[in-house]
């Protein structure tokens, strides 16, 4: 039972940042007179100003790891249509209704029939296609759908004219089309963008949940924070791969599996998983010097003040940890200095490293030559 409840949270947090990554997406898209809401009259609400009118768009995302979320035999669907109907109703004006899923919709089904019923005669085919469904309904479904039955022909008619479908057949992963909305083009760069865009509009949303408020973003705040983002990435001499976009075959590893620096943590009964880890660390702080180097100028004097500011801090918890852990064994000893020792991101070159690895990387470099080591003798 604990599994299966660890799977449902699982889903609903995925299914929950899918939405924040939607929310970007429609930031991305719009000028500055918007604004995107999440969580308040649907899953996103995109309110866009014409003039002196709102122009409202109405999105209910659903992130299925199984088949189709939207089939007419799952209540999704028909949950959502009663939700716009009730909006329709009650919130006059322009309106646009997306279905949204990254699962693939088949072309024959229902959902993506409606959304592409443009005219009066397929909007009539698919109110008849409605009341065949509604007959054959069971269980939840069918109340459901007799709610749905409470509003007008033509009311929900002109529901299912302003429906519209996303599907995985229409998009490719959101990260990678807002991008092409920010025309980056430069993966490091980008990857540690969208992940401090993430984080901002988390702070943004979760700070009006506190107090209260309805979670809308203008665009121009977005805007506002990206621009400044983008300039203290842009004004750095040197952009750190993410750790993810710089792949580490096992062959890689054969090399250092003996090397100095790993029987020191070999020493310490370090996990062996941990232990690759640090051989990860060691390869990709390596391979980045290198194009550190090469791309950005990076000059050898900078890694020599890296690494003499990196042996300094080392240096004042090794005896300090041992001073206040005297009689200890010096295994554990060794570990509480190492754990400690590698928490940490040094400046290179007076700017902040945003990667684990590469401070990483450098204390075991360091720890190779036997610059410092971790168990006291």
């Amino acid at each position: 039972m604990s599994s299966h409840l660890t799977h449902t949270a699982s889903d609903k947090i995925v299914g929950f940042l899918f939405q924040f990554e939607r929310m970007i997406l429609r930031l991305t898209t719009l000028d500055s007179h918007g604004l995107v809401g999440i969580e308040t009259d649907d899953d996103i609400t995109v309110r866009i100003k014409d003039g002196e009118e709102f122009y409202d768009i109405y999105e209910q995302d659903k992130f299925s790891k199984a088949s189709d979320p939207f089939k007419i035999s799952r209540k999704e669907l028909w949950n959502t249509i009663l939700i716009w109907l009730k909006i329709a109703k009650n919130k006059p004006g322009n309106k646009q209704f997306y279905l949204v899923t990254n699962q693939k919709v088949s072309t024959q089904s229902f959902a993506h029939k409606i959304s592409q019923a443009g005219d009066e005669k397929s909007v009539n085919e698919c109110y008849k296609d409605f009341l065949i469904i509604s007959k054959k309904a069971k269980g939840k479904r069918k109340e459901i759908i007799e709610e749905i039955q409470e509003y007008s022909e033509s009311e929900i008619k002109a529901v299912f004219k302003a429906i519209n479908l996303i599907d995985d057949s229409d998009q490719t992963f959101v990260s990678e089309r807002v991008r092409d909305n920010l025309n980056l083009k430069n993966d490091p760069v980008y990857h540690l963008l969208f992940s401090d865009l993430l984080g901002w509009v988390y702070d943004q949303v979760t700070d009006k949940w506190k107090a209260g408020e309805a979670a809308f973003i203008e665009v121009r705040d977005f805007n506002e924070y990206y621009t400044n983002t983008l300039s203290k990435y842009l004004s750095k001499p040197f952009i750190e791969k993410a750790a993810s976009l710089i792949n580490i075959d096992p062959s890689n590893r054969i090399e250092y599996l003996e090397a100095i620096f790993v029987q020191k943590l070999r020493e310490l009964v370090i996990d062996e998983s941990l232990v690759l880890d640090a051989i990860d660390d060691f390869l990709r702080a390596k391979w980045e010097k290198s194009r550190f180097i090469q791309e950005f100028k990076l000059s050898k004097n900078d890694f020599q003040r890296f690494e003499a500011a990196l042996i300094k801090r080392w240096k004042v918890i090794f005896e300090k940890l041992k001073l206040l852990h005297k009689g200890r064994d010096v295994i554990e000893v060794g570990a509480l200095i190492y754990y400690q020792t590698i928490e940490h991101r040094e400046k290179l070159g007076g700017f902040d490293t945003l990667e684990d690895y590469t401070t990483r990387g450098a204390y075991q470099k360091l720890s190779n030559k036997d610059k410092v080591i971790w168990k006291p003798t």
